[in-house]
């Protein structure tokens, strides 16, 4: 990330770091990227990238399960005690290529979450 110029954000006390990003349709995302013990995985999340009212819950379901089969380098998921969306994707990195893996990951994430925000919003809104 240091080598592209892409700012982020150690978190403290985690093996991990958090990216933020400009999208044309949501705006902004921030990803997390959680790098296991022995770094030979990553788990790559953001939180709250919709939140929702209770009432859409069924909604947001039926969304997350048409997402998770149209695209299929990120899961989406309902976080019922929060009533939002989170956006997950789980990797198996090499100690030598890990900045580039983790540098396509979050690429294709921001892509995806980008290009599916649209559907979220439209069913949040009607």
């Amino acid at each position: 990330f240091d080598s592209k110029g892409i700012k982020y954000q150690v978190i403290e006390g985690k093996d991990a770091i958090r990216v933020g990003s400009r999208c044309d349709n949501r705006g902004t995302i921030d990803l997390i990227l959680i790098f296991d013990q022995g770094d030979e995985a990553m788990a790559l999340r953001s939180f709250e990238y919709v939140q929702f009212p209770n009432s859409k819950r069924a909604d947001m379901h039926e969304i997350c399960s048409k997402m998770n089969s149209a695209y299929r380098w990120v899961k989406f998921y309902v976080e019922d005690d929060s009533d939002t969306i989170t956006l997950a994707d789980d990797a198996v990195i090499q100690v030598d290529s890990c900045g580039e893996e983790a540098w396509e990951l979050v690429c294709r994430m921001i892509g995806i979450a980008d290009e599916a925000y649209p559907t979220f919003m439209k069913s949040v809104w009607s």
